[in-house]
Parts: structure tokens; C-alpha cells; sequence
């Protein structure tokens, strides 16, 4: 990362008297370059949610969001795993419950992930939505089943990849999770962070 000021901070000699403005100048060079690596960073956190109690669907307000100045959103989610609940999560623009899809089909979700009996082994999901003149989602997911697999953490992917939205950045206003087992809600607990990756 390249900085456009001078951050040194004052060194001294065993003899050197200290003074507190030299440290006060000391702290505010820190301030400063710790405010220029935040402002330059591309990967910043966008925002947090959390499901408070037991529920179908957890929504993500990013109306405030300008969301044009990102490439990818990357929305990290630690689900409430168990038999009592959801073992399916998908993810939703704007409430929309139809008009993504998929090489020739339909779907009514952006992104899926079943987890099916993995879930009491589960570690994270992550979906990835992809920004340009239309929408894109997918998922990846990583899990512990020492019932099938005794040594490692297995990384899985959904097929298909991708889902499309005909959504420009601009007009989204919402992400929503949404509980994709029928009967069975997304537990209280569920926690998200968004992350966006700029331009």
C-alpha cells in the first residue's frame, strides 16, 4: 500500500529529553495513517445484522448505500444450525421473489445454499453478489462432518454458480435471507456482515 504522507514517528537517544508534544505529534501521525490505510482499503464492511428472534427472513436495509461505487458484495452469514431449523438459506433483492435466473430457467432467489445434514457441522456461509449492468449471485460454504469426513473442513459450492438479476446496482435497496425449508424458520442468532469490494 502505497501512502501519500510521511509517518515517521521521533526516535530518541538514551540522553534525549522527552517531551509530551512529542508524543501527542507521535499519536496524531498513527490517527492519520490509520484513517489513509481505512480510506484506501477496497474490501471495507458495509454493516452488521443480526436475527433476534426466530424468523422466516432476516432483511438487509442498504438503500443508503451507493452501491455503484462496488464490484462484489460479500455477505458473511453464521446461521442458527440444527434440526429445528432452516437447513436451506437463499438470498433475495429487494423482496423479489421472482425473475432470476439461470442458463434457461427460472429460480426465486439470487443465491441458494442447502446444507442439508450438514448443518450441526457447519463453520460459514458466504454469498457473493457480483455488481455490473445486472445482478449476480452465488454461494460457497464450508463445514466440519466428522461422520464423512474425519480429517478436514470441506469447502462446497452450489451448482448452478450463478444467478442473474435484470437489477442495476443503483435500484437495490434490499438483501434479504430468507428461510429456504419449508416449515422451518432461520433461528434467532443468525448474525451478517456485509462486506463490499470498491471500484
Amino acid at each position: 500500500m502505497k501512502y501519500t504522507k510521511n509517518y515517521h514517528l521521533n526516535q530518541w537517544d538514551a540522553a534525549d529529553r522527552v517531551l509530551r508534544t512529542d508524543f501527542n505529534a507521535d499519536n496524531q501521525k498513527l490517527d492519520a495513517a490509520i484513517a489513509e490505510a481505512k480510506a484506501t482499503c477496497p474490501y471495507v464492511h458495509l454493516l452488521t445484522a443480526s436475527l433476534p428472534a426466530d424468523a422466516v427472513q432476516l432483511d438487509l436495509d442498504v438503500s443508503t448505500l451507493d452501491l455503484t461505487r462496488y464490484y462484489r458484495l460479500d455477505l458473511h452469514i453464521t446461521p442458527k444450525a440444527g434440526a429445528d431449523y432452516a437447513d436451506a438459506i437463499m438470498l433475495r433483492c429487494n423482496n423479489l421473489s421472482e425473475g432470476y435466473v439461470n442458463e434457461d430457467k427460472a429460480h426465486g432467489y439470487l443465491a441458494y445454499c442447502a446444507l442439508g445434514s450438514m448443518t450441526e457441522y457447519f463453520c460459514q456461509l458466504c454469498f457473493h453478489v457480483y455488481l455490473g449492468s445486472a445482478v449476480m449471485g452465488g454461494a460457497t460454504y464450508g463445514c466440519l462432518d466428522y461422520t464423512y469426513w474425519e480429517k478436514g473442513l470441506v469447502h462446497c459450492s452450489d451448482t448452478p454458480a450463478f444467478y442473474g438479476l435484470a437489477l442495476s446496482p443503483a435500484e437495490i435497496t434490499s438483501l434479504n435471507l430468507v428461510s429456504g425449508t419449508n416449515g422451518k424458520l432461520l433461528g434467532g442468532g443468525l448474525s451478517v456482515q456485509l462486506y463490499g469490494l470498491k471500484k
